[in-house]
C-alpha cells in the first residue's frame, strides 16, 4: 500500500477536480487542463516528507484585500464584521497571517 512503514491507512478519495492552470511570467493564464476524477480504489502515489531535509521556511498563509472587499467588510454589522476577522486570523479559524493590499488599480 506504500504506507506500511508509517502503519497508516491510505485514504481513498472521491468525486472530481476542476484544473486550471496559470503559469510563470503569464504564458498560460487559467487555462483549463482534463479533470482529475477520484475512486475508491488506493492510488499508487505516496508523498513522503522528509523532515530533516529543509529546503523552505514558511512564514505563514494569507490572502488579497482589495479595495472592494474592504469596503464590503467595512460596512458589515460590526457583530459579523469580528466573526469574519475572527474566522480568517484567529486560529480558532484559518490563522492568516499575511494580507497583499492592491496599490492603485
Amino acid at each position: 500500500d506504500g504506507n506500511a512503514d508509517t502503519g497508516e491507512t491510505p485514504i481513498a478519495a472521491t468525486g472530481s477536480v476542476e484544473i486550471y492552470l496559470t503559469t510563470r511570467y503569464t504564458t498560460t493564464e487559467l487555462t483549463k487542463q482534463n479533470n482529475i476524477s477520484f475512486s475508491d480504489e488506493v492510488s499508487s502515489f505516496t508523498i513522503r516528507l522528509d523532515t530533516t531535509d529543509l529546503k523552505q521556511e514558511i512564514d505563514g498563509f494569507g490572502g488579497s484585500l482589495t479595495g472592494s472587499s474592504a469596503y464590503l467588510i467595512q460596512n458589515m454589522h460590526t457583530a459579523a464584521r469580528d466573526t469574519l476577522l475572527k474566522k480568517l486570523f484567529t486560529t480558532d479559524g484559518i490563522a492568516l497571517k499575511n494580507i497583499r493590499i492592491t496599490i492603485g488599480a
